[in-house]
């Protein structure tokens, strides 16, 4: 019974992700240094819940912005990821709060984000220590409802 429930929850992921609309891309920078990163924009409880998880992996500065319509503590977990990734926390002023580094696809417990949590980054392992992203580090992006 567990494998069909199991197989059956894989299999509606499967169709999701198939029969889904590409999602929007944004460009957003990071920090003093002002690096950019071509992400995915989730914005949907949907999109949110697959995530990066129908990626096999993603170029250098490419990534993916959870974004949330009001400030809340959120929980990631690496169900279906096939690759690490570095999981950076934004907060309700638009700055890092947390960076959770090299975030193994094998994790079965989850990373949980400060209460102000606004939008999640997630980008290759590595990828926020090369571009020397920090806490307090400013995050700008603009989304089309936004100003």
């Amino acid at each position: 019974m567990r494998q069909l429930v199991a197989m059956t929850f894989f299999a509606m992921i499967g169709a999701a992700s198939v029969s889904a609309d590409p999602l929007p891309e944004q460009r957003i920078v990071v920090g003093p240094m002002h690096r950019e990163f071509m992400v995915e924009v989730a914005d949907t409880t949907e999109t949110r819940a697959t995530g990066l998880s129908d990626h096999d992996h993603l170029a250098p500065n490419e990534g993916m912005l959870f974004v949330y319509t009001e400030p809340q503590k959120v929980r990631f977990w690496m169900l279906g990821m096939s690759f690490p990734i570095d999981m950076v926390f934004i907060d309700d002023t638009q700055r890092i709060s947390k960076i959770e580094p090299d975030v193994q696809p094998s994790q079965l417990w989850p990373v949980s984000g400060p209460n102000n949590t606004i939008a999640v980054l997630e980008i290759n392992a590595g990828a926020a220590e090369r571009a020397g992203l920090q806490i307090g580090d400013t995050v700008t992006w603009s989304l089309p409802d936004q100003p």
